[in-house]
């Protein structure tokens, strides 16, 4: 939870006006069929589960995708 915050505040900064977070992927699909993004960043491990479906979705809606793993 910390990273997300710590993300949520360097977007912040570089000046992105609308940060939306999801814990599992089916909160990620719903936020993506909602609203329109210009960029998604996904872990690639929501909760548990893959988050390539999400990825997949967003990049069909014309979304630019980053998708985060640890090291």
């Amino acid at each position: 939870m910390l990273i997300l915050i710590m993300i949520e505040d360097m977007l912040a900064d570089l000046g992105c006006e609308d940060v939306n977070a999801a814990a599992t992927v089916s909160q990620a699909l719903a936020l993506i069929e909602a609203q329109i993004f210009d960029v998604a960043m996904l872990d690639m491990n929501l909760s548990g589960n893959n988050s390539h479906a999400g990825g997949r979705s967003a990049g069909c809606a014309g979304c630019a995708v980053c998708l985060l793993d640890r090291l």
